[in-house]
C-alpha cells in the first residue's frame, strides 16, 4: 500500500492570458491606475489598478464585456493569475459584479480620466519610442437606438450616418501617425459641432507630447478655421488641411488659375509641378499636378495679433477628376431619363394634366438629382383637334385633347465652368488646365513645414 500523500492536481487554460497581461503591465496600466484615481478609505483587498488590467484581459480575451462573467472566468484561471501577477492574495470576490460596478464610478471621472490619458501617453510614447513628429485627427459619431438625453451625451444632432431620428454621440480622436496610436480621445454630446474640439485636442496632444520638435497636424476641412490654425502657429507647430469651399470658393480657385495662367510661360512650367506613379510593369502615370502659391494670415487670437505666412497648394487629381466628371454625366443622364418619363402614361401611375403640376414635378425631379445648375426645362401645353363622324342619329363634332410635353436643355456654359477643356497647349500657347472644378483640394501648411511629405508624400513630387 502507497505510502506518498494523496495531491490534487487542476489543470487550468492558460491561452492568450500571459501575452495580454505581460503587454498591459510594460503599459503600466495598474500603477498609472491608481496614481490617477482615487479610491474610497475603505476599498479593501486587490487594488483598483489590478482590478481593471485583470478585467481588461478578462474583455481581451474572452471578447465579452459583461460584468457578471468576470467573477467565473478568475476562478477558472486563479492560480495562474497568481502567479502572473505576483499576488497571492488575489481571489475570485474581488471581481464581483458589484464591485465591478464600483470600478466604473470611480472611472467615470473627466479630470482624473484626463490626467490618466496623459500619463499613459508618455509612458507609451517613452517605451516604445515612438516618431513624435506627425498626429492626425478626426471627429466621428456614433448613433444609437436608446432615447435621447437632453443632459447626457446622447443627443439628436447631424447625423454622418444619415439617420437624423437617431441619438447620437460625437468623439475627436487624435492618432500618432504613422503607427495610429491614440494619444487623447474627446467624447460630447451628438449635437456640438465639429470645429470647437480641435483647440481642445491640441492641447491634450501637447501636454502627452514632448515639446523638444514642433508636430505637423494633419485633419480634415473643418480643421481649417482660422481660430485653429492661428492657435496651432501660436503654439509654434504645424497643421496640413484641405479648405473647404466656403473659404476658397470657385471664384476664388477661378482666380488663383486665371493669376497662375497670366504668368510667362517659362514661369508656368517651372512652378506646375507633376506627380507620377509607377505600376507593376514599370509604366508611370499621372496621378495629381499642382501649383503653390503664398497666403499671408493674421488674426485675433485671444487678445493678441498672430500673423504668419500660409503655403497653399492647388492641386489637380486624375482620379478625383474622373470621378466628379462621371458622378456628373450619371446625375445627368439620370434626371433626364426622369424628366421625360414625367409624361408617359401608364398603368398605376399618377397622370400629370396641368402645366403648373409638370413644372413642379419636373423642379422636384432637378432638385433629386442635384443638377439645378446644368439642366433647364421648358414644358409646354399642346391642344388637338379630332373630328368625330356622326353615326345612329348623332350629328358629327369636333373633340380637343391637350396633352403635355416636356423639353430637357442643358445649361452648355455652366458645363464648361465645371468641367471644360482647360488644357496646356504649346502650340496654341493657350493657358489652361484640365478642369478648374477638379482644382478642389486647396491644402494649406505654414512656409517652414517639411513634414508634409511625410504624411502626404505626393506632396514631394509636388514640392520637388
Amino acid at each position: 500500500m502507497s505510502t506518498l500523500p494523496q495531491t490534487d492536481y487542476k489543470v487550468e487554460r492558460l491561452d492568450d492570458i500571459p501575452l495580454l497581461l505581460e503587454q498591459l503591465k510594460c503599459m503600466g496600466i495598474p500603477s498609472l491606475i491608481d496614481e490617477n484615481f482615487e479610491v474610497h478609505g475603505n476599498w479593501q483587498g486587490l487594488s483598483l489598478g489590478w482590478t481593471v488590467t485583470i478585467w481588461l484581459t478578462h474583455i481581451l480575451s474572452q471578447a465579452d464585456h459583461c460584468l457578471c462573467h468576470v467573477q467565473p472566468w478568475v476562478a477558472s484561471h486563479l492560480e495562474a493569475l497568481k502567479q502572473l501577477t505576483g499576488i497571492d492574495s488575489l481571489k475570485e470576490l474581488d471581481f464581483t459584479d458589484d464591485r465591478l460596478e464600483a470600478v466604473l464610478r470611480y472611472l467615470n471621472k473627466d479630470d482624473n480620466w484626463t490626467q490618466y490619458e496623459q500619463s499613459q501617453g508618455k509612458q507609451l510614447i517613452r517605451v516604445d519610442d515612438l516618431n513624435q513628429e506627425v498626429v492626425r485627427r478626426d471627429a466621428s459619431s456614433g448613433s444609437t437606438f436608446q432615447a435621447e438625453n437632453g443632459k447626457g451625451l446622447l443627443r439628436k444632432g447631424v447625423s454622418k450616418d444619415h439617420r437624423p431620428d437617431l441619438a447620437q454621440f460625437k468623439f475627436m480622436l487624435s492618432l500618432l501617425d504613422p503607427l495610429g496610436l491614440p494619444l487623447a480621445t474627446q467624447v460630447v454630446p451628438g449635437n456640438e459641432a465639429d470645429d470647437p474640439l480641435y483647440i481642445p485636442a491640441i492641447e491634450q496632444v501637447r501636454a502627452i507630447l514632448s515639446r523638444s520638435t514642433s508636430v505637423l497636424y494633419v485633419g480634415d476641412c473643418k480643421m481649417a478655421a482660422l481660430n485653429t490654425r492661428a492657435f496651432i502657429q501660436d503654439g509654434s507647430d504645424y497643421y496640413l488641411t484641405p479648405l473647404p469651399k466656403t473659404i476658397v470658393p470657385f471664384e476664388v480657385l477661378n482666380d488663383y488659375l486665371l493669376s497662375f495662367y497670366q504668368r510667362p510661360e517659362i514661369e508656368q512650367q517651372s512652378e506646375l509641378k507633376q506627380v507620377y506613379k509607377e505600376d507593376t510593369k514599370g509604366n508611370k502615370h499621372l496621378i495629381a499636378k499642382g501649383f503653390e502659391r503664398k497666403n499671408q494670415m493674421s488674426t485675433e487670437l485671444d487678445g493678441k495679433t498672430i500673423t504668419w505666412d500660409e503655403r497653399q497648394l492647388i492641386v489637380y487629381s486624375v482620379s478625383h477628376a474622373k470621378a466628379q466628371q462621371s458622378n456628373l454625366d450619371k446625375r445627368l443622364s439620370k434626371a433626364s431619363k426622369a424628366l421625360k418619363q414625367l409624361t408617359h402614361r401608364k398603368r398605376g401611375k399618377k397622370a400629370i394634366l396641368t402645366l403648373s403640376e409638370l413644372e413642379k414635378s419636373a423642379h422636384e425631379v432637378i432638385k433629386h438629382h442635384h443638377v439645378e445648375k446644368f439642366t433647364k426645362v421648358k414644358c409646354k401645353k399642346f391642344t388637338s383637334k379630332k373630328t368625330v363622324r356622326g353615326y345612329a342619329g348623332k350629328s358629327a363634332r369636333v373633340e380637343r385633347e391637350s396633352h403635355l410635353e416636356i423639353e430637357v436643355v442643358q445649361n452648355e456654359q455652366a458645363l464648361v465652368q465645371e468641367g471644360g477643356s482647360f488644357r496646356t497647349t504649346q502650340k496654341s500657347k493657350k493657358s489652361d488646365f484640365s478642369k478648374k472644378s477638379d482644382f478642389s483640394m486647396v491644402w494649406i501648411f505654414p512656409p517652414s513645414c517639411t513634414r508634409s511629405r511625410t504624411a502626404m508624400p505626393w506632396m514631394a513630387g509636388l514640392r520637388n
